[in-house]
């Protein structure tokens, strides 16, 4: 019986960080060298992600030739090894056929953590039993697969099995390291590869194969080599040779074992310290087993894959068992072994499980909706009709018709007489807000006449119980909707302020903003202070136009809940862009409201600082001094007059001198914040005396080749963990750590700053060598493993405790095949959109064992103007319910278009807005405030996953239960604008009773 699982943690980082060392290629003759034949072997295919993936389906267990083409087909092999156990090996080498004379240019190993069988197929479809990339054992129904199908976990695939995932180790062979090389013997041509001896410990004890290709680049050619159903002859082989002496000294027992019941029923949390071992660093390894009698000889094995491997001695460890009796009783061993199978004391505990919960249910909010029957629509007899609707509407100027009853229909007049928030019968907006929250609506005016003229809206003071005042000067903002055109149809989107410097009056139509607009939307948003006292808040919402016999008032109601939505953001939609979309006019004024506008939209704005040719916005760096290890931070004058008040709270301060700011967030720094570090910065990569093969050729020579012969670069290229000089290294330390030090010292600790690498080989004028952002091979993903160590090695020597840091990948489809080379290293995956709705099990399970916790957004592009404004509730919510802690929903949010539709127009720039000019800040679409609304919905429900009785899983089933599509993907796509509504207020209610009721606070003063 093989030992259990093995899990990437700290241990692993020795076999991932390098290759192996080069020594003398063995002589095949040498009688100390054992030849092991391959018994078993397979191709596996992942092209294009799961949607419309056919090739993960694929079986080559029969074939005699498969490929080895970067991260697209992995070759899988089994060697039978049970006769080597209790031996240590000291050298290893994997030995491969080559099929053709595609060049390959590298190797990369990794252990392979469950059991699969090759099959018989020729590229052809896996038959039931048969692996595949989908499936360890492809199920006779899809529909009705068990554990025994998948590779790991419920709708796992390959990736989660090996690439250095959940116990797989992994072992990189490179040509400039003499690690690799390709010879021929008799007229065959070989590759062969030194391997860390890990592996074949692993494949002794508690790994069931190598998946191998090539970790560097290709170019559409699909290298192939021999398979053992070609002859034994061009058998794939371990060559192995094994220390004389025996190691026969057990590891220790892991230390103080405990249990606590996981999130759901069911499962159990198994914690422990590591043990040590004479021998090694560390153990090698954990068996470990559960029963429900105190018999460990009887007892099941828990799945490798769930099992962390060993950290050094006195490290806490976690693991998740899953899938046990609520309600009963349970024993649990856990017992160290060694690389040579040698296994030390057993730890044992036993628990009783939980008995199960009823499911989590939503008290039921009530959230009235008025009837439409026998009501009309509100009209100025011959001059203006006019109704309310919610921040999800969407109503075509032309026609008054919203999204859902027909854009380009007309005359779908009920929801005109009643809605979500609007009751014509009683003239009356009716919102409920938490506090610190923002809460808006629209208000439609339909022209009955050729044009009306001189328009305002006035809202009034809302009056409170008590006399509590929500003030409308401090907490009111209204504005005048922008229309785009897509199709002939225009779309609502921009969102024009109706104070200075703004004109307070409008026209329908109205030549900038609603060319022939027949209806006309202006957006109100109310901002409820954290103090407010809770209860319902009364005024009005006055309609003045020249073409009105008088003006028309219409009530507002507010119920303000005691639930207070948080200052920080849990849940962080980032704004991302390039550059300083800020830099004209009074910059200092600019800059300050672009910040302060995202942040009273609660999302985080947050732009690149850096561009392809390496260049660094002047004022988003420190000024930086010396060469190599002796550069160092001279100047941060300029970066904190310009960047300090966004870390340290005071730029949304309602005493700021420049810009008094009232809203969300006061007082409180920005969630995110892109630093400057990256591959140039604060050294060149290409430093001639510094940079990449410094002491060789230099980063230029390597940067030519890979521009016109890439072949070349990538078959000679150093690897890139030993190719930087010790100048670069210590520079890149330096800086990193007076980085930290200085944020420490000026007390930024509520910003993340972000380290993120953004180029790739491929762009122009670019001096990357490698995919730094959506990395494709094990090259790109190793190299960014090499700077962000380094980058984490200067946090390390910096005495800066409190400073927070996201070290950020954005990771497109290659989420599982990273070969554990982001591990430790990186904490903030921005996942593509698309990719996160397969993927989202994995994060769970990586996050149960590793010590350092990470977490993951996804990006992609957002809903256009001509979407549905309800498309932004349904992703966010989904991607909480997944486990994601985000979303970068538009790639760029900065490319301001003001006549046609473009989706990547979420913020406009005020450079030179329509009718008007040049305003110094931001001009927000209305899908930022979609956003925001979102956003605050997701804080509820945080919230509500912190209080007694729930925690995050429990209330996301329960969101689902009531208002998900029942999709394996947790999709929310049917949620409409009624629905949408219900889910907040059923939260509200929900959470409402962990809140005291505080109207005996005397603090509503401070909101006059």
């Amino acid at each position: 019986m093989k030992y259990s699982a093995l899990s990437i943690q700290l241990f692993s980082i020795l076999v991932l960080s390098m290759p192996c060392h080069a020594n003398d290629w063995f002589d095949v003759n040498a009688t100390d060298v054992q030849t092991v034949f391959c018994t078993a072997d397979n191709q596996f295919a992942w092209y294009s992600g799961p949607d419309g993936q056919e090739e993960w389906l694929l079986n080559f267990g029969g074939s005699a030739r498969t490929r080895v083409k970067g991260y697209q087909d992995v070759t899988a092999l089994q060697f039978d090894l049970s006769e080597f156990r209790g031996r240590t090996v000291t050298e290893a080498e994997l030995h491969l056929a080559k099929a053709d004379t595609v060049a390959i240019f590298a190797l990369v190993a990794a252990t392979i953590n469950a059991e699969w069988k090759e099959g018989n197929g020729s590229g052809t479809e896996a038959r039931t039993g048969e692996s595949c990339w989908r499936w360890r054992s492809r199920p006779a129904d899809a529909n009705r697969a068990t554990a025994d199908n998948e590779w790991t976990f419920s709708h796992s695939d390959f990736s989660s099995a090996s690439f250095g995932n959940f116990g797989s180790l992994v072992s990189f062979g490179y040509k400039a390291s003499e690690t690799f090389n390709v010879y021929t013997s008799g007229r065959q041509t070989w590759l062969r590869v030194k391997l860390d001896p890990a592996l074949i410990h692993a494949l002794i004890l508690d790994q069931y194969g190598l998946m191998v290709t090539d970790p560097r680049g290709y170019l559409y050619d699909n290298p192939r080599i021999y398979t053992k159903e070609q002859s034994q002859d061009l058998c794939p082989r371990l060559l192995l040779r094994f220390a004389a002496a025996r190691d026969t000294q057990a590891p220790g027992a892991v230390g103080n074992l405990q249990t606590e019941a996981g999130a759901l029923d069911g499962e159990v949390i198994l914690s422990f310290t590591a043990s040590d071992d004479p021998q090694a660093e560390r153990a090698f390894g954990y068996t470990v087993r559960v029963s429900n009698s105190n018999h460990v000889e009887t007892a099941r094995d828990v799945e490798r894959w769930r099992i962390p491997r060993p950290a050094k001695p006195g490290v806490r460890q976690r693991l998740l068992i899953e899938g046990l009796q609520p309600g009963s009783e349970y024993f649990f061993f856990v017992q160290a072994y060694d690389h040579a199978g040698n296994a030390g004391e057993i730890a044992s505990i036993r628990m009783a499980t939980p008995q199960a919960r009823p499911a989590g249910e939503l008290i039921d909010g009530s959230f009235p909706i008025p009837g439409v029957e026998g009501k009309s629509i509100r009209e100025i007899t011959g001059i203006m009709r006019y109704w309310a609707c919610s921040e999800v509407c969407k109503v075509n100027p032309a026609t008054g018709n919203r999204m859902e009853d027909g854009y380009a229909g007309r005359n779908s007049d009920d929801y005109k007489k009643a809605n979500v928030v609007w009751d014509a019968e009683d003239n009356i907006i009716s919102l409920t807000a938490a506090r610190n929250e923002v809460m808006g609506c629209q208000l439609i005016l339909e022209r009955l006449v050729d044009a009306l003229t001189n328009i305002r809206v006035v809202v009034s003071d809302l009056e409170g119980p008590e006399g509590a005042l929500i003030s409308s000067k401090k907490h009111t903002e209204t504005f005048l909707l922008h229309y785009v055109a897509d199709s002939g149809r225009r779309y609502a989107d921009a969102a024009i302020p109706l104070t200075a410097p703004f004109p307070a009056s409008f026209t329908i139509p109205d030549a900038n903003r609603n060319p022939g607009g027949v209806n006309q939307s202006v957006w109100i948003d109310w901002f409820v202070p954290k103090e407010c006292l809770t209860g319902d808040y009364h005024g009005h919402v006055t309609i003045s136009a020249n073409e009105l016999p008088e003006p028309v008032r219409i009530a507002v109601q507010i119920r303000v809940s005691p639930i207070v939505i948080p200052d920080e953001l849990f849940f962080i939609v980032d704004l991302n862009g390039y550059g300083n979309p800020w830099d004209y006019g009074n910059v200092n004024l600019t800059r300050l409201r672009w910040f302060q506008t995202c942040h009273k939209h609660r999302l985080s704005l947050n732009t690149l600082p850096y561009g392809w040719n390496g260049n660094v916005t002047t004022d988003r760096a420190p000024s930086v001094s010396g060469a190599g290890g002796d550069i160092h931070i001279s100047s941060w004058s300029r970066f904190d007059d310009a960047y300090g008040a966004f870390f340290d709270g005071s730029a949304f301060s309602s005493e700021n001198a420049l810009s008094p700011y009232v809203g969300p967030g006061m007082n409180t720094p920005v969630s995110t914040f892109y630093t400057t570090f990256f591959e140039s910065w604060p050294i060149r990569i290409l430093d001639r005396t510094y940079g990449y093969d410094a002491n060789g050729k230099g980063g230029s020579y390597w940067n030519n080749l890979l521009d016109t012969n890439a072949s070349a670069f990538w078959t000679d290229a150093p690897d890139v963990m030993t190719a930087f000089s010790d100048g670069y290294k210590e520079g890149v330390r330096n800086v990193a750590k007076e980085w930290f030090e200085h944020a420490e010292e000026r007390g930024w600790h509520g910003t993340n700053f972000q380290i993120y690498l953004n180029h790739k080989y491929s762009y122009n004028y670019c001096d990357a060598l490698w995919i730094l952002e959506e990395c494709s091979t094990a090259d790109d993903f190793r190299a960014v493993r090499f700077f962000h160590s380094l980058y984490r090695e200067g946090a390390m020597l910096a005495d800066a405790q409190h400073v927070k840091w996201h070290w950020r990948i954005d990771i497109s489809s290659r989420w599982g095949q990273h070969y554990g080379q982001l591990d430790h290293v990186i904490n903030w995956y921005c996942m593509n959109g698309g990719s996160s709705d397969w993927h989202w099990p994995h994060i769970r399970y990586r996050n149960l064992l590793n010590e350092n916790q990470e977490q993951w957004i996804f990006y992609g592009t957002g809903p256009a103007p001509n979407d549905p404004g309800t498309d932004h509730a349904q992703r966010l919510l989904q991607a909480w319910a997944q486990g994601l802690d985000g979303g970068l929903p538009y790639w760029d949010n900065f490319q301001t278009s003001w006549t046609d539709a473009n989706a990547l127009s979420t913020v406009y720039t005020g450079q030179n807005v329509p009718g008007f000019g040049r305003y110094e800040g931001p001009i927000m679409s209305i899908r930022v405030k979609m956003m925001r609304q979102a956003q605050q919905i997701i804080e509820l429900a945080n919230s509500l996953a912190k209080q007694n009785g729930w925690n995050r899983e429990r209330v996301t089933n329960t969101l689902l239960s009531k208002y998900g599509d029942g999709s394996w993907d947790r999709s929310f796509n049917g949620l409409g604008e009624t629905e949408l509504y219900r889910l907040r207020t059923d939260l509200m209610k929900t959470l409402e009773p962990f809140f005291p009721d505080e109207t005996n606070v005397r603090t509503y003063q401070l909101m006059r």
